[in-house]
């Protein structure tokens, strides 16, 4: 959400024009006086977004003026880089050179504070142009908070290989039918791999995590170990080793171990043991990549499996998958019973004491018709089916279907952007500023952080 991101841009470069990053640049009147302006116009900006957000998708001049801020934000933190990187160089060589060169140090710093003034005001001038321009939008102000401590949210997010099992609604004979590849297929390989591939959204993980968490995968003999890796879009070898060596061991490993160190301990691990391997979101297609971990794994006895979830057929062929499995999207009454478990519906009508009157009816209704319009695929339903869940009004539902709903799906795009707008409606009906606001600064981290 490239807009999430301009938001918490602007906010992140108001910060860092208050910190020590740019107080080498203050030692000059003239920078000083362009820099205060710079961060006035900023937060006048910055105090609209949220509005500007929500009318871009409706208003091309606004989505206009949203991509030239964008181009004026990126620039700004351009510059407070390289004004970083001088500030440092400086400091190193007057650290290093001998006293008779300070004047030539000291004139480079005067030199290049000149420069940087001029590049501020030149960009001071386009933004206080993009400032006078939202008068004409109307934009509504809201009041942002910001926090200076982020540094220490920088966490990887995992998957993990825990699921209750009612969570996992339509997905039994998907289930059965790679239980039954793990577990019964006849291959002439001692380590097979089956792939399970779909489109983002259609559950893939909770199908992963759903066998793996099936007995029958531990009982009787079938497998002596079982590992669970997040491999996501950075396929870094040393670090999938050392996940796949705690999966085995429950303990962190050294990060300074080098990696022919891991490599021994992965393949003491599995060495001579019928294991099942789960690789989820994998997203890599280079496949000497790929052979450099499979030349590790080859230690497991015969029988050991390898389950890869992925949303690319490529990346299935890549990894040499014996086996595949195309996950697709859930039918009309598996969706239904979803959005009934999600919305509360099911809880309502099977409580005997509760009376199906004509309102009950109506957001019957009205939840078919909106289960119809999400293409079968879960996380759509979930989504959708969370926002409903708190507002069982037949009035609000029929707006949320009418209104919203029928705009995104009435324009021409494919299922994957269709998805994108739909997921959008969930955010946007986040029930706080501040709840959109932490959405928002999450969307700062890539993916995995």
């Amino acid at each position: 959400m490239a807009e999430a991101i301009l938001y918490n841009l602007t906010a992140d470069i108001i910060f860092k024009l208050g910190s020590s990053a740019l107080q080498e640049l203050g030692s000059l009147w003239r920078v000083n006086s362009e820099l205060h302006k710079l961060k006035h116009s900023l937060s006048a900006i910055q105090a609209v977004l949220l509005d500007a957000e929500e009318q871009q998708s409706k208003n091309n001049q606004v989505k206009d003026w949203v991509l030239k801020l964008q181009d004026v934000l990126y620039e700004i933190d351009d510059l407070i880089d390289e004004s970083s990187y001088e500030t440092l160089r400086r400091q190193v060589l007057a650290k290093h050179r001998r006293t008779r060169k300070q004047v030539r140090i000291l004139f480079s710093k005067f030199k290049s504070n000149w420069k940087i003034g001029h590049k501020i005001k030149e960009i001071r001038e386009r933004l206080q142009a993009i400032n006078e321009d939202k008068n004409q939008f109307g934009f509504c102000k809201h009041v942002i908070e910001r926090r200076d401590d982020y540094e220490g949210l920088r966490k990887r997010r995992e998957t993990h290989s825990f699921i209750l099992e009612d969570e996992v609604i339509g997905r039994n004979d998907d289930k059965e039918a790679v239980i039954d590849l793990l577990l019964n297929s006849n291959t002439k390989e001692d380590i097979a791999i089956v792939s399970i591939v779909g489109m983002g959204g259609l559950g893939k993980t909770a199908l992963a995590q759903s066998i793996y968490t099936h007995y029958g995968m531990t009982n009787d003999g079938q497998f002596q170990m079982k590992l669970w890796v997040c491999v996501s879009e950075e396929f870094d070898l040393k670090i999938i080793i050392q996940k796949i060596i705690e999966s085995a061991t429950g303990k962190k490993t050294e990060s300074f171990l080098q990696l022919d160190s891991l490599q021994c301990e992965l393949r003491k691990q599995i060495d001579g043991k019928k294991y099942l391997l789960v690789m989820d979101d994998v997203w890599n297609e280079k496949k000497e990549e790929w052979l450099h971990l499979k030349r590790l794994l080859m230690g497991g006895a015969k029988g050991s499996r390898i389950l890869i979830t992925t949303r690319s057929e490529q990346v299935a062929k890549t990894f040499d998958s014996t086996f595949v499995h195309r996950l697709q999207i859930l039918d009309a009454s598996n969706s239904w019973l979803l959005f009934q478990k999600m919305t509360g519906l099911e809880e309502r009508f099977d409580n005997q004491e509760v009376k199906l009157d004509q309102k009950n009816l109506n957001l019957i209704k009205i939840g078919m018709e909106i289960v119809s319009m999400l293409n079968g695929v879960p996380l759509v339903i979930r989504n959708i089916g969370g926002l409903l869940k708190d507002n069982k009004s037949e009035r609000f539902w029929l707006s949320f279907k009418d209104k919203e709903l029928h705009q995104v799906l009435r324009q021409e795009q494919d299922a994957l952007k269709e998805m994108q707008l739909i997921l959008e409606l969930s955010y946007k009906y986040l029930p706080s500023s501040n709840l959109k606001q932490c959405f928002r600064y999450c969307a700062l981290f890539p993916k995995d952080l």
